[in-house]
């Protein structure tokens, strides 16, 4: 049988407290939350199948064909709305500042899960087969729109 004995003063007591807050703070930020984990797949959406993969990892189902496929420009200086549609993409960590002047494709899904509501569309903005970011939305009188966050 081995004992350890330690003799720990008022110092070395705090600087174990502080390595271990320290340790435990970096475990929590290193661990990948839902949405990290579905944001971390943004690459290589080249394809229907991609992208549509890409939507049910976000738990939302939609019909195979998109909509409505096609390109887009977003402007090189950002009027009220954009900067409002932005701060959307921005809450979603999207961020559509870097892909001002540039064209991106624009594809329209329409979303067959969404709960309690009818005609909710899904839109993705892909940069060379990158998310760039996109909306769920309803177009109804009442309607709604957010980000492309998980779906609750």
């Amino acid at each position: 049988m081995l004992i350890f004995t330690a003799k720990l003063n008022r110092k070395k007591l705090l600087a174990i407290a502080i390595l271990a807050a320290f340790a435990l703070g970096a475990l929590i930020l290193a661990a990948p939350d839902k949405e990290e984990a579905v944001f971390s797949s943004v690459k290589g959406l080249k394809t229907d199948q991609d992208r549509l993969e890409f939507i049910q990892g976000l738990g939302y189902e939609v019909d195979p064909k998109p909509l409505r496929s096609q390109q887009v420009v977003i402007p090189s200086q950002f009027d009220q709305t954009y900067e409002q549609y932005n701060e959307l993409q921005k809450e979603c960590g999207f961020d559509l500042e870097p892909y001002q002047g540039k064209t991106l494709s624009l594809y329209t899904y329409r979303a067959t899960n969404y709960p309690g509501q009818q005609d909710v569309m899904i839109d993705l903005l892909i940069d060379k087969a990158r998310a760039a970011g996109g909306a769920v939305y309803s177009a109804a009188l009442d309607g709604f729109m957010h980000g492309l966050r998980p779906a609750a």
